[in-house]
């Protein structure tokens, strides 16, 4: 090995222009390649493979099999570049899945399922609604979704309008965490007060699941409630509501929540007019401004412990 190492360092010496040609070569042919390399923020690992869905109403699983899953599966047997098939058959839904060798154009494998897919429909029982999968891996299906309304049987007057979507995307799909106070706990759940034109409020009442979280990281514990929420009656928030001091109950009249203003000093100037309007008396209780109780579903206990083996 010695002998070979010596030989190769003598010849790169006596050849320096090729050697220094050949390794100017390289770097630009290195640096072509790293620059022209598609990468992904976060890899989809998954194949590069199309899915033919097939809905059937009223079929058992062996049905499926033996009506649509089969005949189709047999129909994609064959395609230029595959490196499989597969499929599954449950209660009217057949899934059967292609996979194609990597370098292979997403699209044009697609147009050459789809074009089997058409050729087995005829094949199969009435009924049978054949389709491609999402132009996306399951990986893809997790960054992208769509709100839309089903129109499947009612009037298009009937069907969820642009605004009803937005709703349904604000308040039950996307849920937002937020710091609240608790302020009573017992046998019945966990009571936290709010306005209730809020966002939280307004998300709830949409989507009354909710979960707490308490954590003493300090002690390296926490506590996570799940469940449900429920409104407090109004007695129970008077009830609370005249143990508040009276400047915290003129800040609930002040405090228009989630609402934008123009600056801190609109507040300040509101919370002074309220002031000198509840100068006499008592403050009364807004009736934009209530309670909530989260009745508990599950209670997870969590106890930091050494090497990451918690409790």
């Amino acid at each position: 090995m010695g002998w070979l190492i010596e030989r190769l360092i003598t010849a790169s010496l006596r050849y320096r222009t090729a050697v220094v040609v050949t390794t100017v070569i390289i770097a630009l042919a290195g640096s072509w390649a790293f620059a022209t390399l598609n990468t992904d923020a976060f890899p989809d690992l998954t194949p590069n493979q199309v899915l033919v869905m097939t809905t059937i109403p009223g079929l058992s699983p062996v049905e499926v099999e033996q009506q649509v899953t089969y005949p189709m599966e047999i129909a994609m047997l064959g395609l230029p570049r595959t490196t499989g098939v597969r499929s599954a058959s449950k209660v009217g839904l057949s899934v059967v899945t292609v996979t194609f060798e990597d370098d292979v154009d997403f699209y044009f494998a697609r147009a050459q399922v789809q074009q089997r897919m058409q050729d087995a429909r005829m094949s199969l029982p009435a009924g049978a609604e054949p389709m491609l999968g999402p132009p996306a891996t399951a990986m893809g299906e997790i960054f992208q979704y769509l709100v839309e309304s089903d129109t499947t049987g009612v009037a298009a007057t009937d069907s969820l309008r642009l605004l009803q979507l937005t709703n349904v995307q604000e308040y039950i799909i996307r849920p937002l965490l937020r710091t609240v106070l608790l302020k009573n706990y017992d046998e019945h759940g966990f009571v936290f007060y709010t306005n209730l034109v809020s966002r939280k409020a307004r998300q709830l009442k949409e989507n009354p699941n909710a979960s707490l979280l308490f954590p003493w990281l300090s002690l390296e514990r926490q506590v996570i409630v799940t469940g449900r929420t429920e409104r407090l009656s109004m007695a129970e928030t008077l009830k609370y509501f005249i143990t508040r001091p009276r400047d915290s109950q003129i800040g609930a009249w002040a405090s228009a929540q989630s609402s934008p203003i123009s600056s801190r000093q609109v507040l300040e100037m509101e919370w002074e007019s309220l002031r000198r309007k509840f100068s006499q008396g008592d403050v009364p209780l807004p009736d934009f401004w209530g309670g909530f109780r989260v009745i508990p579903e599950t209670i997870e206990f969590w106890q930091g412990g050494p090497n990451r083996l918690h409790d």
